[in-house]
């Protein structure tokens, strides 16, 4: 019994240092999920990826920067979880609020929202999605002619390299995501 919980413990622990080294040269057949590229295996929510794969080819004809405000109530819950040091930031930044950044792309065969909470995430934009209340927008200028979002996608991730996986409240976080995603494709 003991040996059993002891192993299972150190599963647990050593799991994380294991499981990132793992890749596959190979494609692999999977009957539940397809088609599984090995060079990005394990990278992206495997509905992301999905995603992404029946819409990289789709041209972009707009890119919209979105600010949204996180709760008040998440706020706290983070300064409470941080001893302060959420508070501490905000005032010695001179910031009053805490905002997710992300972009709002426009094709030919539908919107989605593209940006990185804790990990990458595209989706379909929900109706509405730029009329939420509080929500701050800008357009993006300079978007290149026939640009894809695979072409987004893959631009981003070259320049970020293990970054765009990667994700630090402070350092590589939504904003820092955002601004290399633009600049990997020349917008601005």
């Amino acid at each position: 019994h003991l040996s059993i919980r002891r192993q299972r413990q150190m599963c647990i622990r050593d799991r994380y240092n294991i499981m990132p080294k793992i890749s596959f040269k190979d494609d692999i057949d999977c009957t539940c999920h397809g088609k599984m590229k090995g060079e990005g295996l394990g990278k992206l929510p495997t509905d992301v990826e999905r995603l992404l794969e029946k819409n990289r080819d789709k041209i972009i004809s707009k890119i919209t920067i979105f600010r949204l405000p996180l709760q008040k109530e998440l706020t706290q819950a983070l300064n409470a979880l941080t001893d302060n040091s959420v508070k501490q930031f905000l005032k010695k930044n001179d910031i009053d609020s805490l905002y997710h950044l992300g972009v709002f792309l426009e094709t030919d065969g539908g919107d989605f929202v593209y940006d990185k909470q804790a990990n990458f995430s595209f989706v379909e934009a929900p109706k509405g999605f730029l009329k939420q209340p509080k929500l701050e927008t800008s357009p993006v200028s300079n978007l290149p002619g026939n640009l894809t979002i695979g072409e987004m996608f893959d631009a981003g991730r070259k320049r970020m390299g293990s970054k765009f996986y990667y994700y630090s409240a402070l350092k590589y976080n939504c904003q820092y995501f955002i601004k290399e995603s633009l600049e990997a494709v020349n917008a601005s």
